[in-house]
């Protein structure tokens, strides 16, 4: 069973938010977070400049792309490839499975 339960830690003690549902001993393991949470569980949503310093946008960003991909051309093969009429018809070597 794996858990994940927020709490904190200070002068060497750990608090958590909520009790474990369990009732006997367990192994866990406590991971440290940076103080800036980008999303909590219960909103969902950013939290207002945690971000800031973090991204870099660059002078050029609203400027075309140098590497746009060129307009398709039409397959060079169109019209050679067809199909036989009974494609789609069962096999005979394959009416045992079906």
């Amino acid at each position: 069973m794996l858990t994940a339960i927020q709490g904190t830690y200070e002068n060497g003690q750990v608090t958590l938010k909520e009790t474990p549902k369990t009732d006997h001993k367990m192994n866990v393991i406590v991971t440290f977070l940076e103080e800036e949470i980008l999303y909590t569980k219960t909103s969902k949503t950013r939290v207002p400049g945690s971000l800031k310093g973090k991204i870099h946008i660059s002078e050029d960003f609203n400027e075309p792309l140098e590497n746009t991909p060129k307009k398709r051309r039409q397959a060079g093969g169109l019209g050679k490839v067809w199909y036989a009429d009974d494609f789609d018809a069962p096999l005979e070597d394959l009416k045992d499975y079906m």
